[in-house]
């Protein structure tokens, strides 16, 4: 997006003769340094979390307007007494043998930062996919999913996803608003964790479930004992990720 800033009068005045000194090459690189000054002078977390609290943003869009990475930022709303918005706050639905699924940002970050990886590493029945345009992002997470799981994790497919700009009253990166209408347009099944994206998709009609479906299915396909089962809770209890009391009565 290209926006437009008129500057007459005194403002004028002063840039130009700063190019003219050889200050700044420009105009425009004045006003950009302008603004990048002005950001940085900004407590950039505190606005994003009022985003996120007040406004109903996706994680990952507070994330990316605070340059901070997820956990630092989780860590933060923690600290300031509030609850991440990852999980799925009713029974997780069941899973569908005969449907593709595409990853998204909250679900790879739970997945790889929780036991849930090596679930996912079992389960061979299913089409898991992740879209092209979070390969970077998703191969970091791989990196750091060793720490949890000591060993690497299975390498799921990737699926090729076009960069799309979402609407200015949408507040999602444009990564996730293109994951998002892939899955729409394609009638995959969205896996997603992220509360907010998760009503979004609700209200457009698109198939969603979270990634603890994909736990619930590993257990009751027989992948996984009651043992990995339980721990894996446990290890989602960490992020924090917020699911049903329901997943408990598996156990009984």
């Amino acid at each position: 997006m290209v926006v437009s800033v008129e500057i007459s009068g005194v403002l004028e005045e002063k840039l130009r003769r700063l190019v003219e000194l050889g200050i700044y090459a420009s105009v425009s690189e004045a006003v950009r340094d302008a603004i990048r000054n002005m950001l940085e002078s900004l407590d950039l977390r505190k606005i994003a979390l009022n985003l996120y609290l007040e406004k109903g943003s996706s994680l990952h869009y507070a994330c990316h307007f605070s340059d901070t990475p997820c956990p630092a930022f989780i860590d933060y709303l923690l600290l300031q007494g509030y609850t991440p918005g990852l999980g799925f706050l009713d029974p997780p639905p069941n899973v569908d043998e005969n449907a593709s699924y595409v990853l998204d940002y909250s679900s790879a970050y739970v997945i790889y930062t929780s036991t849930l990886s090596g679930v996912i590493d079992q389960i061979v029945t299913l089409e898991l996919q992740v879209p092209s345009i979070m390969r970077n992002y998703y191969n970091l997470l791989r990196v750091r999913a060793v720490r949890v799981n000591s060993k690497p994790s299975r390498a799921l497919p990737l699926v090729e996803v076009r960069l799309r700009n979402p609407p200015q009253s949408l507040l999602v990166t444009s990564h996730e608003y293109s994951i998002i209408k892939y899955a729409e347009e394609t009638g995959s099944v969205l896996v997603t964790d992220d509360i907010y994206i998760q009503n979004f998709a609700r209200e457009r009609k698109i198939m969603i479930i979270p990634s603890i479906s994909l736990l619930v299915y590993a257990f009751r396909k027989g992948v996984i004992n009651e043992i990995q089962y339980r721990e894996t809770l446990m290890s989602l209890d960490s992020i924090p990720y917020t699911y049903h009391a329901s997943l408990y009565d598996l156990l009984r």
